[in-house]
């Protein structure tokens, strides 16, 4: 190889490196669920020659707007004609949350009350759950914080679940329910509602109830 061959073969190595794209994440910063290419920072997808997914993170390529396929962990050649990117956080995630009693569950004699406990549950890592997450749950969304997500899950799938048990039973009943069983029934509707939207439940705790108001 003459060295005018490797002078441009150096140069060209070291242009396509900087244009290899990975999501950087300050230690002790807020963590979002999503990283949206183009952005501020990169403004043009078509630039970029390389995608680097971490562990516990799927990148999800668009065509012409379209949902095409996924990239797993890894470094990866961008596909042409891609023209977004988005980076998905699977890692599963530990989220307190907290439903107060003006708008918890309904028993089946009036009785109404809040509850609080912690989910844990990661965006699965599929191209069929990446898929449904990002058209369901992030939609035309920039970005989504797990607070967010906590946010979704509280007024919608984990409050519904709840309330479909708890109208089949008069608040003395339902609250000497073995705690055990409870979580059983919660975990085996709530889950299934959760994989239609593109989300793993890992596990559930109910740690308090309140008082209800009548």
């Amino acid at each position: 190889m003459s060295i005018t061959r490797k002078i441009v073969d150096g140069v060209k190595g070291k242009f396509k490196s900087t244009r290899s794209i990975s999501w950087q994440r300050g230690e002790g910063e807020s963590q979002g669920v999503i990283w949206r290419l183009p952005n501020e920072v990169y403004p043009n997808v078509k630039s970029m020659a390389e995608i680097v997914a971490n562990e516990y993170e799927r990148a999800a390529l668009y065509i012409s707007g379209t949902y095409s396929s996924v990239l797993s962990q890894g470094r990866h050649d961008i596909p042409k004609g891609v023209d977004e990117v988005i980076f998905v956080d699977t890692a599963p995630r530990d989220m307190p949350f907290g439903i107060p009693r003006s708008k918890g569950p309904l028993t089946k004699d009036g009785a109404r009350f809040g509850f609080s406990g912690k989910i844990t549950c990661r965006v699965g890592d599929s191209s069929l759950d990446i898929g449904k997450f990002l058209t369901k749950i992030v939609a035309s969304r920039k970005t989504i914080s797990y607070e967010e997500l906590v946010a979704w899950l509280r007024d919608g799938p984990l409050n519904s679940v709840f309330q479909d048990i708890a109208k089949n039973y008069d608040y003395p009943e339902f609250i000497t329910i073995d705690r055990d069983e409870l979580l059983m029934e919660l975990e085996a509707k709530l889950g299934p509602e959760l994989y239609d939207n593109g989300i793993e439940l890992v596990s559930l705790e109910i740690t308090n109830f309140t008082e209800p108001l009548n």
